[in-house]
């Protein structure tokens, strides 16, 4: 079966063309991975909401690693467990590992979360889409458009991440309430 299409495909066929418009291919897993098959996850901005679903996540288990761009707020979270920049009063699991380097956060990952605000959205991306797996989830959590080219963060990721590299980019939209999420 081609993946995400449901179409059968021939035994001499090794794509899929259906309308979806993608190459599906034989053999080739399911790019849509299960909550059990997300182990090591990866959150870029450590802003109030970066940082509750990273320790939201680190809390059920997974491994996650945050990057942070502000040298304060990294020494809060490594000496304190604690984001008093962004989100004060909100203990940290001692699963959650700060970082400061991109790779750090994105090498290996199963999940890259992207936390950081729509006007750094395409220079952040830049840095982190070289140490992306292929295969990888890259869960955008910007909310509006970058100011210069009005793009959505969606069209911004289409025009710097390459087509072949087989990643899945989603886009988490509606409130956010950190402090709520956080308690």
């Amino acid at each position: 079966r081609g993946i995400n299409c449901g179409r059968d495909l021939r035994l001499d066929q090794r794509f899929c063309d259906c309308e979806t418009g993608n190459k599906h291919m034989l053999g080739v897993k399911d790019p849509y991975m299960s909550a059990n098959e997300i182990g090591r996850i990866g959150v870029i901005g450590a802003g109030a909401w970066g940082t509750t679903l990273a320790n939201f996540l680190a809390r059920k288990g997974h491994d996650v690693a945050l990057w942070i761009r502000e040298e304060e707020v990294y020494q809060q979270i490594l000496k304190e467990r604690m984001n008093r920049t962004f989100l004060d009063g909100i203990d940290l699991v001692p699963g959650l590992k700060p970082v400061r380097a991109y790779e750090e956060a994105v090498s290996g990952r199963d999940l890259v979360l992207m936390a950081v605000p729509s006007h750094v959205f395409r220079e952040v991306l830049k840095g982190v889409r070289i140490h992306l797996k292929p295969g990888a989830t890259v869960l955008n959590l910007a909310k509006g458009i970058e100011n210069d080219t009005l793009m959505t963060m969606s069209e911004v990721a289409d025009s710097l991440l390459p087509g072949e590299s087989r990643l899945v980019f989603a886009s988490l939209g509606g409130p956010s309430f950190a402090r709520e999420v956080s308690l």
